[in-house]
């Protein structure tokens, strides 16, 4: 019994080590490889297997089916990719890999609170006239099979809150 306190004390302390002074980021890019998933086409993207994605899409758009069905906005595309990226260099727990304001795509890096674990956020606005657009997203996971759903809340939040700011306009 003591000697498993004793072991139990010792990873403990190993973990908290770990996670103070050389940070989990730095433990799973070691263990796992480059966080970021890279770009991809949403249009044709294939999922994985594993349930720790999130595919948002307009209906007829992407090859496979989509979790959701995305909105219609009646702003511009170019004005939609703008609204985006505000809300993402707004936040704190995202960090923007890249951004092509002439495709219209975005890629952002987000982390799990605790773990740190790395999810690749791809997203995509598309025009659908000069005062209309609408956008695809896909978030994967980097690690595990399963993300609990986090993917769905971190999209469905900004979703959300994209959709808010897009009313506040008018």
């Amino acid at each position: 019994m003591k000697i498993t306190l004793i072991a139990l004390a010792a990873i403990v302390t190993v973990i908290l080590f770990i996670y103070i002074f050389v940070g989990l980021e730095r433990v799973w890019e070691f263990t796992s490889g480059n966080p970021d998933l890279g770009a991809i086409n949403i249009e044709t993207l294939e999922k994985a297997p594993e349930p720790n994605q999130y595919l948002l899409c307009p209906e007829d758009y992407c090859a496979e089916t989509p979790d959701t069905i995305a909105s219609t906005y009646d702003i511009p595309a170019s004005e939609l990719f703008a609204e985006i990226l505000l809300l993402l260099e707004a936040n704190p727990k995202s960090e923007l890999l890249s951004s092509d304001e002439r495709e219209l795509t975005l890629r952002f890096l987000t982390r799990s609170p605790v773990l740190r674990f790395p999810d690749t956020t791809n997203i995509e606005v598309i025009e659908i006239s000069n005062t209309q657009s609408t956008l695809a997203i896909y978030a994967q996971a980097k690690m595990g099979v399963s993300d609990l759903g986090a993917n769905k809340k971190r999209i469905d939040a900004m979703v959300e809150e994209l959709e808010t700011r897009i009313s506040q306009r008018n």
